[in-house]
C-alpha cells in the first residue's frame, strides 16, 4: 500500500495486517499444491527450501524460526486428527510441549 503525501495512514495498519493474512494464506495454499503434485520429491523440495532459507539474513532467518514455531503451536491447540495426519500432529505436540520455553529474541 502506499500513501500520497499527507494522505492520512488511519485504517493503513488493517489493510496491511490483512494483506499479509491473504500472503500467508496463499504461501500454504502453494505449499500445497506443492506437496499434492510431486509429494515423491519431498526431500528435494526441502533442500530448496532449507538452501534458501541458509542463505537469506540471519535476522529473518530468526523470524522465520519464530513463525514456525508459532504455526506448531497454532496447529497443537486446534488438536483435529485422524489416521492420515495423525503422526504429524503427535510430532507437532512433541514439539510444542518440548520448546515452551524456547524464544526467538529480537536482536
Amino acid at each position: 500500500m502506499v500513501l500520497a503525501r499527507g494522505q492520512s495512514i488511519e485504517g493503513a495498519d488493517d489493510m496491511l495486517n490483512e494483506e499479509k493474512e491473504e500472503r500467508a494464506r496463499n504461501v500454504v495454499r502453494e505449499m500445497s499444491k506443492m506437496m499434492n503434485s510431486g509429494s515423491s520429491q519431498t526431500r528435494e523440495i526441502a533442500v530448496a527450501m532449507a538452501d534458501e532459507f541458509i542463505r537469506d539474513h540471519r535476522t529473518l532467518q530468526q523470524n522465520m524460526s519464530r513463525l514456525m514455531l508459532e504455526f506448531i503451536r497454532e496447529v497443537v491447540k486446534n488438536g483435529h486428527y485422524d489416521l492420515r495426519n495423525e503422526a504429524s500432529m503427535k510430532w507437532m505436540q512433541m514439539i510444542e510441549g518440548n520448546s515452551r520455553d524456547v524464544g526467538f529474541p529480537y536482536v
